[in-house]
């Protein structure tokens, strides 16, 4: 209540932008460290001898693809300012994609294997404890609604609890491995011996339990279908990938047959939302049509589509309840309206090259807590990706925050090995401190950017407030 502005979420965008800044800090002096160049024999000079093994080869990883094309995109979209209906928002939209971006980046440049399983159980005990929470509030102050709490919106809750419910069942299912004495790396070892059960596993079977109860009971609390539509796609999409050979085909047609029977179910329920959705979908083409190529500019659809709703809004009251019209309810398809070809071209290559990474390095993995882990991951990354097709929650604060981690961890884990690190070239010294200050000045930009946004959240509360009271010098003053 001290700092108040007009959604009550604000505040997050703060939190994440500080965040952003250290882990690119962070990571700018762990390549300063790891660039450092080191003393080699004599039998060993010349450029090649020079790189770690991993980078004598000239193929890109698709982890890199992935990030450049995002970069790419991120650009883009503050470009789309010059040609925008709307540049201000063009702008900063644009930044603070770029912000997220940087996030991913930052840490899947840095993070290893171990460092991956870290994060992952950090964040499913993260999410578990915001289940909690917000089963408790559900009961105690608002068990007529769906639950919405801590996030501020049933959909985009349940969206965030994705990565917790495939981390919780992966770690479970390997557990149950463990116990029954199976080992993905076709070794036995005697601690996965059946009837051999350390401290370790049974703390992580209570541990999977536990956040798995939380956050399938605060998931059908949210009683959302687009992320429940997303967690059977990425549950089916992520075995597909596990399988081989015919298996592989046999999963995908009877994840075709159960998805389609899924969706006549969750579509026969709420009608209204549903129609709500095809009309904005139906916008946002109709946008897209008018200037296909480079769209027209971040945030012209929210701008836009107000004219194109008025007349359906005159005879469908009762599906715009709302005073505008607000965002698409398709990541994708407003994309390809405010971005155009262009914009949604580089999107569907990073990720592309981000699934495809993740997939390999499912395949290679050589024992049951990488694939485990790794099969968890996808998984979370194909559902929010398929629940992005119905849902505006990668506009919202929350949601971006957790699938852009799970975009880290895909790029970190899609480098191989439990102990792969992030391949450094080795640079001198006036390379390493320019590196070095790049990322000084950037972590102290993202900072800036952070800040003003802040501020401009609170001015706009204090506009608002000042408005409703008609005191028009100090609205004009905090405008």
């Amino acid at each position: 209540y001290q700092y108040p502005t007009r959604q009550g979420v604000e505040i997050k965008w703060l939190v994440q932008g500080i965040g952003t800044a250290i882990a690119v800090l962070v990571a700018a002096a762990a390549w300063f460290v790891r660039s450092r160049r080191e003393e080699v024999l004599p039998a060993e000079t010349g450029p090649v001898a020079r790189l770690e093994p991993g980078m004598k080869r000239r193929d890109i990883p698709p982890a890199e693809l992935a990030q450049v094309f995002l970069v790419m995109l991120a650009i883009w979209s503050i470009a789309s300012c010059r040609w925008s209906h709307w540049p201000e928002v063009s702008w900063g939209e644009g930044l603070r994609q770029l912000g997220i971006i940087l996030w991913a980046i930052a840490l899947g440049r840095t993070l290893t294997f171990r460092g991956v399983r870290y994060i992952a159980f950090g964040l499913t005990a993260v999410l578990a404890v915001a289940a909690v929470i917000g089963i408790w509030y559900h009961i105690e102050r608002a068990p007529d609604q769906r639950l919405k709490f801590p996030i501020g919106n049933p959909i985009f809750f349940a969206a965030c609890l994705l990565p917790g419910i495939l981390m919780a069942v992966s770690g479970l299912i390997g557990v149950g491995i463990r116990l029954s004495g199976g080992s993905q790396s076709g070794t036995a070892s005697a601690a996965s011996k059946p009837g051999s059960i350390s401290a370790g596993v049974i703390w992580a079977f209570a541990g999977s339990t536990v956040a798995l109860v939380a956050l399938l009971w605060a998931f059908y609390l949210a009683d959302s279908r687009g992320p429940q539509m997303g967690l059977a796609v990425g549950l089916m999409i992520a075995g597909c990938c596990l399988a081989k050979g015919k298996k592989r085909w046999i999963l995908l047609g009877i994840m075709l047959v159960v998805l389609a029977i899924l969706a006549a179910i969750l579509l026969s329920r709420r009608t209204e939302t549903a129609m709500f959705r095809l009309f904005c979908w139906q916008y946002a083409w109709d946008l897209f049509l008018e200037r296909p190529v480079v769209g027209h500019g971040q945030g012209g659809y929210v701008l836009l589509a107000q004219a194109l709703s008025r007349t359906d809004a005159e005879f469908n009251p009762n599906l715009f309840p709302a005073e505008m019209l607000g965002h698409a309810h398709n990541e994708w398809l407003e994309i390809l309206a405010d971005l155009g070809i262009v914009g949604f071209v580089l999107i569907a290559l990073a990720l592309a090259a981000t699934f495809w990474g993740g997939m390999l390095a499912l395949q290679r993995a050589k024992t049951g807590c990488e694939r485990w882990t790794i099969f968890a991951l996808l998984g979370s990354f194909v559902a929010i990706v398929a629940c992005e097709a119905t849902d505006v929650g990668l506009r919202m604060p929350g949601l971006p925050l957790v699938y852009s981690t799970i975009l880290s961890l895909l790029w970190a884990v899609s480098r191989g090995g439990e102990n792969a690190g992030p391949p450094a070239r080795q640079h001198g010294g006036q390379v390493r401190l320019g590196g070095l200050a790049a990322g000084v000045v950037l972590c102290g930009a993202t900072l800036t950017a952070a800040a003003r946004d802040w501020q401009g959240a609170l001015a706009d509360y204090a506009a608002t407030k000042h408005s409703s009271k008609m005191e028009w010098d100090s609205a004009l003053q905090q405008a």
